[in-house]
Order: structure tokens, then C-alpha cells, then sequence
């Protein structure tokens, strides 16, 4: 699970965005941690990836579709434990991974972690697919009713592309129950390639898995 980092400046109840200077620290900067993960520097910026050197973690900014700043999310790159940090107390339920890059594109792919959005959206542009796909991650295996609204506004169709672990499996499940009825949804057998998850995948392994993907 997640867990949360609250700083003074931070309200309690997240009814707002908060201020940019909270991001400010780590901004503009790119840890090697992600160029090891496959990720190159133009993905970085188009995420906007910043590096807390103080806790040694790549952080992903939680943005909306104002580019306005919700939280954001804390990678480890020494495999310090909790892998993950929730900063600012962020309401992750809430929130996509990615919504500030959503654009009028058809099919939104459904990803659980942060690096396997950037991983699967980096894929979609080195194929020049961007105007195709939206790529957004839930921060974890549990689509919200939130999270499903947010999607089905802005999508013609979505592709579930859990992790493929038991949770992962729940989670599917419990999406499809959300979103099967109001959207075109398919889901993604990442499996099939011997993966569990789109952040352990090359472009071609994610490539084959989406254009596969069923229908429910």
C-alpha cells in the first residue's frame, strides 16, 4: 500500500489544489533511477518527473486536466521501504495519474503504477499513436467511482491493464463492473508475454498486449 507524507503547509482536507511551491524542490530534475527503468528524458519532461533528494525518490506530480497540482507520487530508487510515498497526503482516489496529459484521444489504457504509466505512454509515442491513446494510472489496483467518471468523460473506449496478480485480477473484476456497463472495455491479458505488469515491458510486449486486449 501507499503511504502518505504530510508537510505543515498541506491542508488536512485536500477541497483545493495545492500551491505549486510545495513541487518546486524537485522539479525539473530527472533520476538516473528512471533512465534504468527504460524511461528517457523527453517522457520525464512531458510528466513533469522531478527527484526528492532528501528521501532519494523519483517524484511523479499527481496533476489535473488544468495542470493544476493534486499530490504526487514517491519512487524509491534505492528500494528503501514503502517502495511508494503518497506526498502531501494526497487523496489518491480521487485522482489519475496522467489526467493532464488526457486529450480528445478514443481509448483511455488503464494502468495501476506510476511507472507503468510512463512506461506504456512512452510506448504509445515512440509509435506514434498519441492521438489514439490516453494512457492514466489509478496509484493502485482499485478503480473508484471517481476515477471511472473522470475516464468514461473523456474516452469512447478503455482498456483494463491491471497488474496481472491476484489483486490485480480483483481489481479488473471490480472495474469492469464500473465502467462495463457505460463504456466499450477491454481488457488487456499482459500475461501473455510473461509479464506481470506494463512497467516490465518492452514497447513491442505492450504493443501485442493492447492491440489483443478482449472485449468484456
Amino acid at each position: 500500500a501507499l503511504e502518505s507524507i504530510g508537510y505543515m503547509r498541506a491542508e488536512s482536507v485536500q477541497d483545493k489544489p495545492f500551491d505549486e511551491s510545495l513541487f518546486a524542490p524537485y522539479a525539473n530534475q530527472f533520476a538516473p533511477y528512471l533512465k534504468r527503468r527504460g524511461i528517457d528524458l523527453e517522457t520525464g519532461k512531458r510528466w513533469g518527473v522531478g527527484v526528492d533528494t532528501e528521501r532519494r525518490r523519483a517524484v511523479i506530480p499527481v496533476r489535473d486536466r488544468q495542470g493544476a497540482l493534486w499530490g504526487a507520487v514517491g519512487r524509491s530508487y534505492i528500494d528503501e521501504k514503502p517502495k511508494y510515498l503518497n506526498y502531501w497526503e494526497m487523496k489518491k482516489g480521487k485522482h489519475l495519474l496522467g489526467e493532464h496529459l488526457i486529450t480528445e484521444a478514443c481509448t483511455t489504457i488503464i494502468v495501476e503504477g506510476s511507472l507503468d504509466a510512463l512506461i506504456t505512454d512512452q510506448a504509445v509515442h515512440r509509435a506514434g499513436l498519441q492521438d489514439d491513446y490516453n494512457v492514466v494510472s489509478i496509484l493502485g489496483s482499485s478503480l473508484t467511482s471517481v476515477q471511472a467518471q473522470k475516464i468514461i468523460s473523456c474516452s469512447h473506449e478503455v482498456i483494463l491493464a491491471l497488474d496481472a496478480d491476484e489483486a490485480g485480477q480483483r481489481g479488473t473484476k471490480s472495474a469492469i463492473e464500473l465502467l462495463g456497463k457505460r463504456i466499450m472495455t477491454r481488457v488487456a491479458n499482459i500475461s501473455s508475454v510473461g509479464k506481470n505488469d506494463f512497467g516490465s515491458c518492452s514497447d513491442a510486449e505492450i504493443g501485442h498486449v493492447v492491440e489483443n486486449a478482449t472485449l468484456t
